[in-house]
């Protein structure tokens, strides 16, 4: 096992509801189970800057994260690169960072395809313009997703 903590990318499409959410509900489970892990995220269609939805923001403080920090990044070829392990909000954002980088098919994965026993691939619709109400179901959905990712990488042998 490595010193030098691995990485996870979470990617979604404008990175400031769906994978900044992911990125820090991870972030906090992996502090409460002090692993060799870090996160990081970005958009497929983000720009540099642009702090978290409002909502998001909210369903997050709901569970004492501050997301007020997060500001959006768009996905690099040095993100890509740098990640042991990237997950996906959707299958089409899995889709599309596999035929922009092709060489990370073998390390990226559906987030909630680790929230059912069976890893069921199912796409994480996205929450912008809802209500809070919505935004939390999302962080609930996250939230059931990261005993199963946390195993899995957990699991690697990096």
């Amino acid at each position: 096992m490595q010193n030098k903590p691995q990485l996870v990318l979470f990617v979604c499409t404008g990175n400031v509801c769906r994978s900044p959410m992911a990125e820090y509900v991870f972030r906090q489970y992996n502090k409460q189970h002090k692993s060799r892990w870090d996160a990081v995220s970005a958009g497929l269609a983000a720009g540099y800057g642009q702090a978290a939805s409002p909502e998001a923001v909210q369903a997050l403080k709901e569970c004492r994260i501050d997301l007020t920090v997060h500001r959006s990044r768009p996905v690099s070829a040095e993100l890509v690169q740098s990640a042991a392990v990237i997950v996906g909000m959707t299958g089409g954002h899995c889709e599309q960072l596999t035929r922009q980088y092709p060489d990370i098919s073998q390390k990226t994965f559906l987030l909630m395809s680790f929230a059912s026993p069976g890893g069921r691939l199912m796409d994480l619709a996205d929450p912008i313009g809802m209500s809070v109400d919505v935004y939390r179901k999302t962080r609930d959905a996250i939230s059931r997703a990261m005993p199963g990712l946390y195993e899995f990488v957990n699991g690697l042998d990096l």
